[in-house]
C-alpha cells in the first residue's frame, strides 16, 4: 500500500459557472461558433465528465466556446438561441421546456445532438438495466426506471445526431436511431491531472500491507463485485496482509462482512472527485470487475484513466472498451471468471511487474486522457455536426 494525506478540504458539490457568467457567455460576441449544452442538474459524475471536461478542454480552441444550461432556464436563454451554433442535450429528461427548445431549434436549423453515456436511453432497455443493478421487479422500482428511460428517449429521437462514450454505445444507437453518431471519449480534468501528481509525488510506499482497491461510485454495483467475491476470500484467506478497500457503496455478505469486522475490508464513504485519486493512490492494485452484459459493454474506461494517472495498475474484466484499449500483461491484466485469484496472486507477489503494469498504464493514459489531448477531436466532432444536412 503507499501511505499518502490530503491536506486539502474538497467540497463535494462541482463548482460551476454561475448563472450570470454562462449568461455573459451566451451573449458576448465572439469569432468562436457557441455550443450549449442542456442539462437536468449540474451532477458530479455524469455533468463532469460530459460537459465540464469538455469545457475545459475547449478553453485554448479558437473555433468553439461552450456553455452549458439546466432545464428550468431554458425559458431565460429562449429569446437568444439565434446565438446558439450546436444545442446538446446531455442526458436530458423530456419537459415542456425541452420541447419548446427543441422545436424552435429545428425551426432555426440548429443541430440538435443527444450525449448519453448509458445504455439506458429507450425503454426497451430497463429490463435488462434493472436486472443488472438487482433492484426487485416491483412496481414502484418498474414505474421509476421506465419514467426515467422514457424521458431520456423522449428527448434522444428528436435530436439529429449523437454524441456517446464508447464504439458499443455507438453501434447501439446507430441500429436503434439510423442517424449520425459520434466517439468522444470520457477524459480526466485539469484538477484530476493536478491532484494526481502531487499523489505521485507525496506518497510513500509501505510494505507491510497490500490493499486491493475497489471505487464503486454508485450503488448500481452490487452484481459486478459479486464477480470477485470468491476470489477475494480466497486472497484474504491465504494471505495475512493482504486488505481490501472500498470507496462508495457497497453492501458485503457472506464471509466478506466477517473481514470487515476484522478490520481488513475497510470502507469509505463516497468523496469528492479530487480526492478520490488520493484514495485510488494508496492502493496497490485496482479492480474493474463487470458482469458480461451489454449494459456494461457500453461502459466507458474511465475506472482505468483513474488509476493509471496515478501509476495503479488496474485487473478488469475485458470488455469491449478495454480490448480496444489496453494490452493485457503490458499496462493492464484481464481478468476472466475464475481469474482473478491468480492475476491479483501475481501482482501481489512480483512488485517489480506491479509497477511495471502501473508505470505502462500511465504512459497510456498520458497520452490518450489528459485534458489537452481531447481538444482536436471535440473539434472535429463539432465541425461534422455543423455540417449535418437539416
Amino acid at each position: 500500500m503507499y501511505k499518502i494525506e490530503c491536506s486539502k478540504e474538497f467540497k463535494m458539490p462541482l463548482q460551476v459557472l454561475s448563472y450570470q457568467e454562462r449568461y455573459r457567455l451566451l451573449l458576448q460576441k465572439s469569432k468562436k461558433k457557441k455550443v450549449v449544452y442542456i442539462k437536468n442538474e449540474f451532477d458530479n459524475s455524469t455533468f463532469r465528465y460530459r460537459c465540464y471536461n469538455v469545457r475545459e478542454a475547449l478553453t485554448s480552441s479558437k473555433k468553439y466556446e461552450v456553455t452549458y444550461f439546466l432545464c428550468e432556464e431554458i425559458p431565460k436563454i429562449m429569446p437568444y438561441l439565434e446565438t446558439v451554433d450546436i444545442l446538446i442535450f446531455q442526458r436530458t429528461s423530456w419537459t415542456i421546456e425541452v420541447e419548446n427548445l427543441i422545436h424552435f431549434a429545428h425551426m432555426k436549423k440548429i443541430p440538435i445532438v443527444y450525449d448519453m453515456d448509458d445504455l439506458l436511453y429507450k425503454i426497451d432497455y430497463v429490463p435488462s438495466f434493472m436486472n443488472h443493478i438487482g433492484v426487485s421487479f416491483n412496481k414502484t422500482n418498474t414505474s421509476l426506471y421506465l419514467s426515467i428511460a422514457s424521458g431520456y428517449e423522449m428527448v434522444a429521437k428528436r435530436c439529429d445526431a449523437y454524441i456517446v462514450t464508447t464504439d458499443f454505445l455507438k453501434k447501439k444507437i446507430e441500429e436503434d436511431y439510423q442517424k449520425p453518431t459520434f466517439v468522444i471519449p470520457n477524459f480526466l480534468n485539469h484538477e484530476q491531472e493536478e491532484e494526481s501528481q502531487i499523489v505521485l509525488k507525496n506518497r510513500e510506499e509501505e510494505k507491510e500491507k497490500f490493499v486491493i482497491g475497489y471505487f464503486s461510485g454508485s450503488p448500481s454495483h452490487r452484481n459486478d463485485f459479486r464477480v470477485v467475491e470468491r476470489d477475494l476470500v480466497r486472497l484474504l484467506e491465504k494471505y495475512q496482509n493482504i486488505y481490501v478497500k472500498i470507496v462508495g457503496f457497497m453492501q458485503l455478505e457472506g464471509k466478506l462482512k466477517k473481514y470487515q469486522t476484522q478490520g481488513r475490508v475497510i470502507f469509505e464513504e463516497l468523496v469528492p472527485y479530487p480526492k478520490l485519486q488520493y484514495e485510488i493512490g494508496g492502493v496497490d492494485v485496482n479492480m474493474i470487475p463487470l458482469v458480461a452484459n451489454d449494459f456494461n459493454q457500453a461502459k466507458s474506461e474511465l475506472k482505468f484513466f483513474e488509476a493509471g494517472i496515478v501509476k495503479v495498475p488496474s485487473c478488469m474484466t475485458p470488455t469491449e472498451v478495454y480490448q480496444n484499449l489496453v494490452c493485457d500483461g503490458v499496462d493492464g491484466l484481464f481478468c476472466n471468471p475464475g481469474e482473478w485469484f491468480d492475476k491479483i496472486e501475481l501482482l501481489y507477489q512480483n512488485a517489480k511487474f506491479r509497477k511495471q503494469i502501473g508505470q505502462k498504464a500511465y504512459e497510456k493514459v498520458c497520452q490518450n486522457y489528459l485534458n489537452e489531448t481531447k481538444t482536436h477531436l471535440i473539434e472535429e466532432v463539432y465541425q461534422k455536426l455543423e455540417c449535418l444536412p437539416r
